[in-house]
């Protein structure tokens, strides 16, 4: 009570400690990305093996870190989660103007598609780890997300063409 002011500061408190960790990471593996693409990528693959490699801290950010706490009504995210999510929002405003991105996409829709698949892998990873669930290989995140940008280089609301190919056979 003392330091933090409960629980609730306690857990915050631990947020912010390991996101400022995690950001400088993201940071240093953004300085040899090619292409920003590429750096989506990297930077969401650094979480990823972080939280890989800490199934603690992993538990914590993926069953506690979008609860309401305390008397507040609302979901009270880190200062260090939300300059990671500006971090991919500006990665994906930059592949956009490389047209390594369909800039006929809206950017804030294209990183939460990002964070929110990224985040829906990470948690069912540690599901299946508990024994309750499928698992699936870390660098399968990547691919997945790698497919998943693949798809959002072509015309908002039309398929890539190899997906047109295979429906056509």
């Amino acid at each position: 009570m003392r330091y933090f002011g409960g629980k609730v500061g306690l857990l915050e408190a631990l947020f912010e400690d390991a996101w400022d960790h995690l950001n400088a990471r993201v940071a240093r593996a953004l300085k040899t990305a090619d292409g920003h693409r590429e750096s989506l990528l990297d930077a969401i693959q650094t979480i990823v093996g972080v939280l890989a490699r800490d199934p603690d801290l992993a538990t914590l950010f993926m069953f506690e870190g979008r609860r309401m706490r305390g008397d507040e009504p609302r979901v009270r995210l880190s200062r260090g989660f939300l300059a990671f999510s500006d971090t991919l929002q500006e990665l994906v405003r930059k592949a956009q103007a490389t047209r390594e991105i369909n800039p006929g996409f809206d950017t804030s829709a294209v990183t939460s598609a990002l964070l929110g698949a990224a985040e829906s892998l990470i948690r069912d990873r540690l599901i299946a780890k508990s024994g309750s669930g499928r698992g699936f290989a870390e660098r399968e995140i990547r691919r997945t997300l790698e497919g998943m940008l693949r798809g959002l280089e072509g015309r908002p609301g039309t398929l890539p063409a190899t997906v047109k190919k295979k429906r056509e056979r």
